[in-house]
């Protein structure tokens, strides 16, 4: 993901206890400065922290000493949900739901029988494999339709 300078700065404006001019560096001792836009991205199985340095002056002759700024960029989260295809009326299987995140989930699966769809949430899910016990009485379809992990990100969802 690509941030403008500008939002970067408004969001340490926020941060900062007064009206200075705030410097982004990409060192704490380089001089190499943060220009248009910072590519924050995460495409690997595991959170990746970003560092900045930020400094302040109130002008061009006085600046402050560097601060170091952790930046976050949390895993995409990620949801398989399986089971029996097919099983005689009267029995119950189990689906199970994988998840792959930051814990805690919140799971919304929906129920289908016929025409009609139902939507059963689960929330404050506290381990990677959820196991859901059903027991239908006839034909009933089963899928995924949200997952969000305890970082309030939607995880990608199969099965």
């Amino acid at each position: 993901m690509l941030i403008e300078l500008d939002k970067l700065y408004s969001i340490l404006d926020n941060i900062t206890s007064d009206d200075s001019n705030l410097i982004i560096y990409k060192s704490s001792t380089g001089e190499e400065k943060i220009s248009e836009y910072v590519d924050l991205t995460n495409s690997g199985t595991s959170n990746k922290e970003y560092l900045f340095y930020v400094s302040n002056t109130e002008d061009e002759k006085c600046e402050s000493l560097r601060k170091e700024i952790k930046a976050t960029v949390y895993v995409k989260p990620t949801a398989n949900i399986s089971g029996n295809t097919t099983i005689c009326k009267g029995q119950s299987t189990d689906l199970e739901v994988a998840l792959f995140g930051t814990k805690e989930y919140k799971i919304t699966y929906t129920e289908q029988v016929g025409n009609t769809t139902t939507d059963k949430v689960l929330e404050f899910v506290d381990t990677d494999n959820k196991t859901i016990s059903v027991s239908p009485t006839t034909t009933t379809t089963y899928a995924l339709k949200e997952v969000i992990d305890g970082k309030s990100c939607k995880a990608t969802l199969t099965g």
